[in-house]
């Protein structure tokens, strides 16, 4: 019930269509229910690095999306922990050692996972990083599907990533150098 109303929720968010101040729709509240019953999945799954064939699809989904969700929520608190608690002018940080700012979200797009590229994306879009790096940090991002892979194979891992790091230190450093002002 609850992935029903935040599809409609999220279809009508990408539409530009505030359902509280259209029909009354509690979207906090389906949002906070939902994230509370993510947790609550994820917390009490006994979920590894890959599902039992045996389960069944609405299992795998559940368990695996609430794994995701995880990760995603973990990069958020950390970026605004770190921001409302430490105390950091991330603009002042990030202005005196922008050279090196494609690089960092490179080495970024190395860890698993969706959560951190998700805070990439979220620094991008409030200005605080280059498209450069954002675009560098797409490209070396092996996502989600990095976890399966280390669980089959890490030393195919590795290469895959290494892989995908050369292209996206040469498109990355190719816009900070050749377009510097381009979607800053």
């Amino acid at each position: 019930m609850l992935a029903i109303l935040g599809i409609i929720v999220g279809g009508a968010q990408l539409g530009q269509v505030i359902l509280t101040d259209r029909f009354g729709v509690p979207v906090v509240w389906i949002a906070m229910a939902g994230t509370v019953l993510g947790l609550f999945i994820w917390s009490t799954s006994n979920l590894q690095a890959m599902t039992n064939s045996k389960d069944s699809r609405v299992t795998r989904l559940a368990e695996e999306t609430s794994f995701i969700s995880v990760w995603v929520i973990g990069a958020y608190l950390a970026y605004d922990y770190t921001v409302a608690f430490a105390g950091v002018d991330l603009e002042t940080a990030f202005s005196t050692v922008a050279p090196a700012l494609p690089l960092i979200a490179i080495q970024i797009g190395f860890i698993p996972g969706c959560g951190p590229q998700v805070l990439v994306t979220t620094l991008y879009i409030n200005g605080l990083i280059p498209f450069a790096a954002l675009i560098g940090n797409a490209i070396s991002n092996d996502g989600d599907a990095l976890f399966p892979a280390i669980a089959l194979n890490p030393k195919a891992a590795v290469v895959a990533t290494v892989y995908s790091a050369v292209p996206a230190l040469i498109v990355a450093y190719g816009f900070y150098l050749l377009a510097p002002g381009f979607m800053n």
